[in-house]
């Protein structure tokens, strides 16, 4: 009787009755001497009533109307008031329903067949009067106990994003933190559907799977990416929970959401960074394979084309006499058809040298007034042989100078020369102009031919396009001007053009001003005059190695112009280190493409061998890459000869490294 005396004054809210078990139930509770109230009308299916009251005691009948709705529609109050909810006694719930109860963490929770007898009912009162009643004493459910309350909404606000809608998908509650980060108010939120967030990030697939397991009565979990009232769009971690009814179909849910957008964002750097990691690396390896593939190539093809130009340059020199006129001209056809296919391999490897950032550049200061000289006289044969007037800047007029790589400088204007020549008219003009603005010198060539066509303009600086010129019967490989422009880029210029068909073209190019004037780099082609052939001291010995027998003999008939010098041939490193170090010659002339021990490592052995060290080594490559010359410059060769060959050159350097 103490204990009933004791509970005596705690709060029953008792819903879920009909009207003839609510004739019945004071009988029912009258042992507990408790203070209990009905709750049935439809408006109070939310809870609106009892909380108001602040009962100690929800008691949820087993008829009327669901339990799983009744808690679905009191979840919100008590989500609020976590730990400070009434007790719950529910008679008549199933097995699920007991679970989804115990789920919502409620403080204190009983459960009963709805056919509990008085007694059944009277001890579980009991038991949630005496939790009430020590829960008041600790101080939990001091009323009102604001500052407990608030202190726990506000480290469930602050820690979690908290929804509940019905089994539509309407809003019903929504928590502060949902509020901030949609940027939606509350009351914006509040009998909309979820959709009002839906991003389109995701495939209806996606949504598809999660409303098939929440139907299903299972906890959703994943990543979704919500959209917020302003358009930009953030990610949540969800746990999404049915909340089951009588029929074992969902009459609500229960989300619980973590902000993950840094996390996301993150992941999302680290995915594209390895991405890009796995790019870089595979087109590493491509470039490498492609230099690789043009390394062979250029042999492959220069190979042959030492042996066609060398022999063709040899027999041009017509040393004892006996060539026709007719013989010599064909000859130059040789030479010439050589020197077209070479320039074609020479275009082609500086285009895959500019791609793969492999072209050397020395940036100096450079006259514009020696650069359009030396380039206007360079085109003028070629100019006066079809009869077209080149049209340089008066000599009189001051130019600047242009920060640039002098060759490659020459190397543009001079492509631009040669095609405004070549694509002339006969008797036609090309002019060339300078001009200084803005901090930069353009160079214009304008000639006086058929111009290029509109639909074909957009195609002028891509590789391997002849613009419908293919049939023509003029030279040109369609490299040219894609090389010129990735010059001038590399130079830090600009480059483009004008046309006007049926009346000519312009084309022009930029560079920046240099801060001073500077020399120009001088012209480095050889002399093509006559060279004197004595020199070397008489007795000298030259060894060759080289495995290629064409390339022996075209060797064996150059040097055979020395008097007294004698030419040793060796086709493989192996033999040949073995003869220079036995009989010490006096040069050696390096193929670096041997079989075996290739010519670099043949190179760095004689440089390790005090009996050879001093031995000047000449490479000889058709291997002409950047790369590959700075190797042999590195090991020890005294200069590095591409493959054609030029005689004279071949020459020139015979007589600097062998004794006087």
């Amino acid at each position: 009787m103490d204990a009933l005396t004791a509970t005596e004054s705690c709060i029953v809210a008792v819903c879920g009755l009909s009207e003839s078990d609510r004739a019945g139930w004071p009988a029912r509770c009258g042992r507990t001497r408790l203070h209990y109230r009905f709750v049935q009308a439809p408006a109070e299916r939310y809870g609106v009533p009892w909380q108001d009251a602040q009962p100690d005691i929800l008691l949820l009948g087993e008829r009327g109307w669901d339990v799983g709705t009744a808690l679905l529609h009191a979840l919100p109050w008590l989500r609020q008031h976590p730990g400070c909810g009434p007790a719950v006694v529910a008679l008549g719930i199933s097995e699920s329903q007991a679970d989804a109860l115990a789920a919502q963490g409620l403080a204190h929770g009983q459960t009963l067949a709805g056919d509990c007898t008085d007694d059944e009912l009277g001890r579980a009162l009991m038991r949630a009067a005496a939790w009430a009643r020590a829960r008041v004493e600790a101080g939990f459910a001091d009323r009102p106990g604001e500052a407990w309350r608030d202190a726990q909404v506000q480290a469930l606000d602050q820690h979690a994003i908290v929804s509940i809608t019905d089994a539509a998908g309407t809003i019903t509650y929504a928590n502060d933190l949902f509020s901030q980060i949609s940027g939606y108010e509350r009351g914006e939120l509040l009998g909309h559907n979820h959709r009002i967030l839906k991003s389109g990030v995701h495939t209806d697939d996606f949504f598809d799977e999660m409303w098939g397991v929440l139907c299903s009565g299972r906890t959703w979990q994943g990543t979704i990416c919500n959209r917020r009232k302003d358009g930009s769009h953030y990610w949540v971690q969800s746990t999404i929970a049915p909340v089951m009814g009588s029929g074992g179909v969902p009459v609500g849910h229960v989300a619980i959401r973590t902000d993950v957008s840094l996390l996301v964002e993150a992941q999302k750097a680290i995915a594209n960074e390895s991405a890009l990691r796995a790019a870089k690396t595979a087109a590493e390896q491509a470039n490498r394979a492609k230099s690789e593939f043009l390394g062979r190539m250029s042999h492959e093809l220069r190979t042959p084309m030492n042996a066609i130009l060398g022999f063709a340059q040899l027999l041009r020199m017509d040393r004892t006499g006996t060539l026709s006129p007719a013989h010599l001209a064909q000859i130059d056809h040789i030479l010439h058809g050589g020197e077209h296919l070479l320039a074609l391999i020479n275009e082609v490897l500086d285009l895959t040298r500019i791609e793969a950032g492999k072209l050397p550049l020395s940036q100096e200061p450079v006259p514009v007034q020696r650069l359009v000289h030396d380039c206007v006289q360079m085109v003028r044969p070629q100019a006066q042989s079809r009869g077209v007037t080149v049209d340089g800047p008066a000599p009189d007029i001051p130019m600047p100078s242009v920060l640039a790589d002098y060759t490659h400088a020459r190397q543009v204007l001079l492509n631009l020369l040669s095609n405004a020549i070549k694509y002339n008219r006969t008797g036609g003009e090309v002019r060339v102009r300078a001009s200084v603005a803005d901090g930069m010198c353009r160079l214009a060539v304008a000639d006086t031919g058929p111009g290029i066509a509109e639909d074909k303009q957009a195609l002028v600086f891509q590789p391997f396009q002849r613009l419908g010129q293919e049939s023509s019967g003029i030279e040109g490989t369609g490299v040219g001007l894609a090389i010129t422009r990735r010059l001038v880029e590399e130079m830090s210029g600009r480059i483009g053009f004008s046309s006007v068909p049926g009346q000519g073209s312009e084309f022009w190019f930029e560079l920046p001003l240099a801060e001073a004037p500077g020399d120009s780099a001088d012209d480095d082609t050889l002399s093509t005059g006559a060279m004197p052939l004595d020199g070397p001291a008489r007795g000298a010995r030259i060894v060759y190695v080289e495995d290629n027998p064409a390339n022996q003999r075209l060797m064996e008939n150059i040097v055979d112009s020395l008097p007294d010098v004698r030419l040793v041939c060796m086709s493989s490193a192996e033999a040949a280190l073995a003869y220079i170090e036995h009989e010490r010659p006096d040069l050696v002339l390096m193929d670096f493409n041997l079989p075996g021990i290739d010519g670099l490592q043949a190179v760095e052995r004689l440089k390790q061998e005090p009996r050879t060290s001093g031995i000047p080594v000449l490479a000889v490559s058709a291997t002409a890459t950047a790369g590959a010359a700075e190797r042999a410059l590195a090991a020890g060769c005294a200069a590095y000869l591409t493959k054609p060959i030029k005689v004279r050159e071949v020459l020139q350097h015979i007589r600097d490294y062998l004794p006087e």
